[in-house]
């Protein structure tokens, strides 16, 4: 790309960028303006110049954040409306910002750190994404709560790209120096009390801000590193002097987010084969070391559920193939027993879905499909059932389908959907008709996935460690075949 070209593309980008900024007024949602069009085009000609003029992006970049934070700190800010005014721009600025480095990030080669440019670009970008994650919600006020969450969801996102793109270490080593600071605070000199409840939301916010970490199991040292982020992150290992439980339920929740990717991906088993057992062994006996541990904290009291019992059964479904065998029909049991707790019966839902699509994965392609289908009847019976009663919303019932129907379409049809449909309840047979026409409607999907799975099995295995999420916890293609693209419960029926 010749230099009239891109310093254009720049000038489109700079000016897209000031628009946005000049039209926030205070309760505006600028994610609408983000996604206009000209916003957008602009935003997508970064990755030529990435590619082609690093440093020149590198250096407008820097100028227009230094240029924008200036023009900002001079609007008035007198009143509080003006100090609002000013609060919307600068999260504007800063979704910008991160948005930006997605760009960037997502096009990374080692090369880049041989760039004065990119290192001082990335130091800088390190420190903000994890100062925001500290204090966003100190600098917004409850009535930009929007505002906050949106700033805080773009910077979780690049908080994920880093560990995914670049190194693993580069986010964890920061978050780890952060969580012991605020869980042990040294003593003020002057005498003073730490502000436990201040430290203990900067913890929570900062583990929310974990959640797209991404652990790669391409190789043996990158099994160690996933393998000692675990021990690193331990809930349990971080027990504060006061209101302890509330960072332990914050930990277990981040871990949940970070390690159900890696269940729907199949990837510590997919490591195995490729790397050999004994390269898992200690990830295999960390996992279950910690679910031992996560299993006795949760059942010690009812407020631990909610975030114990999703950690847990994630934890089993990384295991190895043996402890796994050994230990999935008792899990199902207790998770059924569950089901009869009305407090617990969402997660519970949730937790048998997940071990569903674990056992779907790990087995769908090598037992008999007479023997799986039986298997999966056993573990989601009882959620079918509870739906038949009326104990399940339609959003609920859809969550279940969703995951199922995308690695088994067939047994989702037989076993889930059509029993929805024979229900007496109303939102059964709704989201029965929702599950079905989603099925009809993804059934080209589904037959190119089919033909084309034997292929994708011999792929290159560079991405041996991603999976992919998106509404429900097994969301994905699976080795079962394409996914059926199940509506939310405000979706309608045709």
């Amino acid at each position: 790309m010749h230099l009239p070209a891109a310093e254009l593309l720049l000038k489109q980008f700079l000016k897209a960028s000031d628009e946005v900024i000049s039209r926030i007024p205070p309760q505006e949602n600028f994610i609408l303006l983000l996604n206009e069009p000209k916003f957008a085009r602009s935003l997508g000609s970064l990755r030529l110049l990435v590619q082609h003029h690093l440093s020149l992006l590198l250096k407008h970049l820097e100028g227009w954040r230094v240029t924008t934070h200036n023009s900002l700190a001079r609007l008035p800010d007198k009143t509080e409306r003006d100090r609002v005014v000013v609060l919307s721009k600068r999260a504007a600025m800063e979704v910008i910002n991160f948005e930006t480095a997605l760009q960037l990030l997502d096009l990374y080669t080692d090369d880049f750190l041989v760039n004065v440019e990119f290192v001082a670009y990335y130091d800088y970008l390190q420190r903000n994404v994890f100062r925001v994650l500290l204090i966003a919600e100190d600098l917004f006020p409850s009535d930009l709560a929007s505002l906050y969450k949106v700033v805080v969801a773009e910077a979780a996102r690049v908080v994920g790209a880093i560990s995914r793109r670049i190194a693993l270490s580069h986010v964890v080593e920061p978050f780890v120096t952060a969580l012991m600071d605020r869980v042990n605070p040294k003593k003020d000199p002057s005498g003073g009390k730490p502000n436990y409840d201040a430290l203990r939301a900067q913890i929570i916010r900062l583990a929310s801000g974990m959640r797209h970490v991404s652990l790669s199991f391409g190789s043996q040292e990158a099994v160690q590193e996933a393998v000692s982020f675990l021990v690193r992150v331990h809930p349990l290992n971080h027990t504060a002097s006061i209101k302890k439980s509330q960072i332990h339920h914050a930990l277990a929740d981040m871990l949940t987010s970070i390690l159900l990717p890696l269940v729907r991906s199949d990837a510590p088993q997919r490591a195995a084969a490729l790397l050999g057992p004994p390269a898992l062994e200690k990830w295999y006996s960390t996992v279950m070391t910690m679910r031992n541990d996560i299993t006795s904290w949760m059942n010690k009291h009812q407020k631990h559920v909610n975030d114990g019992y999703p950690l847990a059964t994630t934890l089993l479904c990384l295991a190895s193939d043996k402890d796994y065998s050994a230990h999935v029909d008792t899990a199902a049991d207790f998770l059924h027993k569950g089901l009869k707790v009305k407090e617990n019966r969402a997660v519970c839902v949730r937790c048998l879905m997940v071990l569903a699509c674990s056992y779907l994965v790990r087995y769908g392609a090598h037992i008999i499909k007479h023997e799986l289908h039986k298997w999966l009847d056993r573990v989601l019976k009882p959620v079918t059932q509870l739906a038949k009663k009326g104990g399940l919303t339609i959003a609920e019932q859809l969550e279940v389908i969703a995951p199922i129907a995308e690695l088994s379409p067939e047994f989702a049809l037989q076993y889930l959907i059509l029993e929805l449909l024979t229900s007496d309840v109303n939102d059964c047979v709704l989201a029965g008709l929702r599950a079905l026409q989603a099925l009809i409607l993804t059934a080209p999907a589904v037959a190119a996935a089919s033909a084309g799975s034997s292929h994708h099995r011999s792929a290159s295995t560079a991405g041996l460690a991603q999976g992919s999420y998106t509404s429900a916890p097994c969301n994905g293609g699976g080795s079962s075949g394409g996914g059926a693209n199940i509506p939310s419960s405000n979706s309608t029926s045709g």
